[in-house]
């Protein structure tokens, strides 16, 4: 790569302003005591997890951007979590944790040797209690350094999240921009090329096909599986015919990501 791609890298690209900064610690004990954890969950945050910090508060008295509230939604405050990390293994489940522990919108920096992978999640009021958010979706970037695209996509990805160019009718306005920059990036995978939708009903049809052919995928692999093991003749055709037929509708999918 061109340039490297570390968390210096990224909170440039950012360009958050200097009032939004917080650097506050934030001690595991406390994700430990408020978030509803599987005994693997514990371990991972004790073993894996070296300091969390709440870098950034966005709200409207930090970034200039009004709250947005209504029934479903309530995007008060945007925090922005850098978590140094020891070991990198259970990232995704970790990303996953500490959305659902933190009842706020938030932007969730995990950093180990080096590598970024940044997770967002839409979150709705829970009916059941009003005091939580349900996660809807998880949004994650991967290994930036990792990923499975040119560089010049990532590049491109970084450039997209500048402070300014990010929609500041209100803080939901806000995230959604993100979220739609996130699903560039994860196109761009499939396709190779970075490329921002014209409006945000043709990012839900992205983010539709992005979630179609993420399932079609999961589809193929288990198949090639089951065909791998097949023992008998009749079966096995059977199964690369339907390997064929998930193939030709994972091309078709990418063909519209593409379009």
């Amino acid at each position: 790569m061109s340039e490297s791609i570390n968390s210096t890298w990224f909170y440039q690209q950012l360009g958050l302003p200097e009032k939004a900064l917080l650097q506050a610690r934030i001690y595991k004990k406390q994700l430990l005591e408020n978030a509803d954890l599987t005994i693997s969950d514990r371990k991972w945050i004790n073993e894996d997890i070296e300091s969390i910090e709440w870098r950034y508060t966005l709200k409207p008295a930090t970034v200039a951007i009004p709250k947005y509230e209504d029934a479903e939604r309530e995007y008060i405050e945007i925090a922005l979590l850098h978590i140094t990390l020891k070991a990198n293994t259970h990232v995704k489940r970790l990303s996953e944790v500490v959305q659902r522990a933190i009842p706020y919108p938030l932007i969730v920096v995990f950093e180990h040797d080096n590598n970024l992978w940044v997770c967002l999640a839409e979150k709705r009021i829970n009916r059941a209690d009003s005091s939580k958010l349900t996660v809807e979706q998880f949004f994650e970037s991967g290994w930036l350094n990792g990923l499975a695209a040119p560089s010049e996509v990532i590049t491109q990805f970084g450039s997209s999240l500048g402070f300014t160019q990010l929609a500041q009718l209100d803080l939901y306005a806000f995230y959604q921009s993100i979220i739609t920059r996130f699903n560039a990036l994860e196109a761009a995978k499939h396709t190779g090329k970075f490329a921002l939708t014209a409006d945000v009903e043709a990012d839900k049809l992205r983010q539709q096909h992005l979630q179609t052919l993420k399932q079609l995928e999961l589809q193929l692999v288990s198949l090639k599986a089951q065909v791998k093991n097949e023992t008998q003749f009749n079966r096995k055709l059977e199964g690369n015919v339907q390997i064929k037929q998930l193939k030709q509708q994972i091309q078709h999918i990418t063909n519209q990501l593409s379009a």
